[in-house]
């Protein structure tokens, strides 16, 4: 569970800097 949240945290911040 704790996983795929840091991995929404990142694809979100992936998606911020693009």
């Amino acid at each position: 569970m704790i996983s795929l949240n840091i991995t929404k945290m990142l694809v979100d911040s992936v998606t911020v800097l693009q």
